[in-house]
């Protein structure tokens, strides 16, 4: 019998320590991109807040994530982007819970699939002063509960951006 106690408590020790390393690699839980630019959610003062402590340890942790910028196609407005953009959210299973097409922002809501979290997502088109006709994809995803996201909100940034890319990118 001690030596299943001794096992267990073997185990146990092990478990924290990979817990740790696992939310050492991932210690925040709000991401944006482009860097530096922090998108406010349209419906909630507090969940825009931002602790501006995140900014260094997003760029240590994730800093291969970049904002992709997209050219309109022929004839279209920015308006059209933003539709595609939702329709893209929608087809991950979001939940569109605030749009303003003039503004070309949206909010939205993912449940992660293990643990049915909430999490929050801001989508913001912004106009690309570098390159005429086209408009920088500009992302916020927070979660709800916790300090540490496990990557999974940068995942949500990288998945969303490389759907909308090879769903609107001209042919």
């Amino acid at each position: 019998m001690q030596t299943l106690y001794i096992v267990v408590a073997v185990l146990l020790v092990l478990l924290a320590a990979a817990a740790r390393r696992l939310l050492s690699k991932h210690p925040i839980n709000d991401i944006h991109v482009p860097h530096g630019v922090v998108h406010e959610f349209p419906t909630s003062e507090k969940l825009s807040k931002y602790n501006p402590k995140f900014l260094a340890i997003q760029k240590r942790c994730y800093g291969d994530l970049e904002a992709e910028s997209l050219v309109l196609k022929s004839g279209h407005e920015g308006v059209f982007l933003f539709r595609e953009a939702q329709a893209v959210a929608e087809s991950l299973g979001w939940r569109i819970v605030h749009s303003d097409p003039k503004a070309l922002t949206f909010q939205a809501e993912d449940t992660t699939k293990l643990m049915r979290f909430v999490d929050d997502i801001v989508v913001r088109l912004i106009p690309n002063d570098e390159e005429p006709d086209s408009y920088v994809i500009g992302v916020r995803s927070r979660s709800r509960v916790g300090r540490s996201d496990l990557g999974a909100n940068a995942a949500r940034i990288r998945r969303f951006t490389e759907a909308l890319v090879l769903a609107y990118r001209p042919a």
